[in-house]
This record gives structure tokens, sequence and C-alpha cells, in this order.
């Protein structure tokens, strides 16, 4: 078995100082501790303002005060896990204060830092963003965050609302040859999410490399 990476997720700029400073605890000891697994990889996320669900959306995640909290969090994250060498990997959520794809690469952007990185969930960027169609969602995407990209999530496959070859196939495009993290499904739901997901990633890569 292969770790592909270890969940840090936490709200980073929780309202509540003590349980921030244990959530920065916790990612120091996660990442010096990540390596001793097979990876060097801890996913995070940028947080939310709301005090007691850390994926629910709040009025002012979107501040300017919010976004250079959530700035101001991830250089201390950074700084955290620097002695470890970790990448961080931030996964944009609607309802936090990175909530797509414009957002994501405002980040690596304003950051700069080799060790931050990004975790593609396709179809949080789809449900987010319902009025436009998928393929320009997912193309930009990963126009802009390709290269960052060291994580791809896939819900339990959901073919009627979602495109796993445009997925996919932007995927290969953009040069991604990492790991799929399945997640979201019960524990009764695990191995038929386990035995459809390996049935579209066969059947599309097979078709894709002839």
């Amino acid at each position: 078995m292969t770790v592909a990476a270890i969940s840090g997720t936490c709200n980073l700029i929780d309202r509540d100082p003590a349980r921030r400073l244990l959530n920065f605890a916790g990612l120091g000891v996660l990442s010096e501790v990540c390596r001793e697994t097979g990876t060097s990889v801890v996913t995070i996320c940028s947080g939310t303002r709301d005090g007691e669900d850390m994926w629910r959306a709040h009025p002012e995640n979107q501040s300017a005060e919010s976004w250079q909290e959530m700035i101001h969090a991830m250089e201390c994250a950074l700084e955290t896990t620097e002695p470890s060498g970790v990448t961080l990997a931030v996964e944009p959520e609607p309802g936090n204060v990175l909530r797509g794809t414009l957002d994501a690469r405002r980040l690596l952007d304003e950051l700069c830092s080799p060790r931050l990185k990004i975790v593609m969930d396709g179809a949080n960027l789809v449900s987010a963003d319902p009025e436009r169609p998928q393929e320009k969602v997912l193309g930009e995407a990963f126009d802009l965050l390709g290269g960052d990209i060291v994580l791809l999530h896939a819900k339990p496959l959901a073919r009627a609302c979602f495109d796993w070859g445009i997925y996919l196939e932007l995927a290969l495009r953009s040069g991604y040859r990492g790991p799929v993290i399945l997640h979201g499904m019960t524990e009764d739901g695990v191995v038929a999410a386990f035995r459809d997901t390996r049935e579209i990633l066969q059947t599309y890569f097979l078709r894709s490399n002839p």
C-alpha cells in the first residue's frame, strides 16, 4: 500500500485563537512524521470565518481582511513545516476563502513557494460554477493550475452529472501523472466506488494510450 498524502486539514483562520494555535501545532507534528509513512505531501484547506463548520461559507470569507489573514496563515503553515520540507497541498473549496481556480492561482503567485501546491477537485469547481460548461470550468482550472497539481480528487462517480472523460483528458494533457484519490463515500460504498472508479480509469487510459 502506498500513502499518497496525509490530511492536515483544519481551519487555518479559526476565530478562536486557542484552536488556531492547536491547528498549527498539529500541522507541525504531522509534517514531522510525514516521511515515515512514505509521503511528503500534507493536504490543507484555506479556512473559513464560520466558527462552527469549517466547510461552511461565511459572508466575510470574501473580504480583503480574510484574504490577508489567510495569506498570513499560509505563511505560518509553510514556516511551521519548513524543517521537514514537506509539500503543503491546498484544495479550493466553495465554502472557504480560497473558492476556486482564480483564487488558487492568486495564492500561488503571491506566496511563490515551491512547497505550496494544489489538490484538484473538479467536482468542487463545477458545482461552484454551474452556469458555465464543465469543459470551460475544468479547462481553465488545468490551464492555470496544471503545473502545480500534486493530487487529483475523485468523489464517487456520478457519471450523469460530471464529465470524467474531460476531467481525465485535461489532467493528462496538463502533464499530471500522480495519484487519484477517492473520498466522500460511506464505508459501505467503498467497494462499489473503487470498482466504478477503476473501471472508468482503465477504460479511459486504454482509450488514450492504445
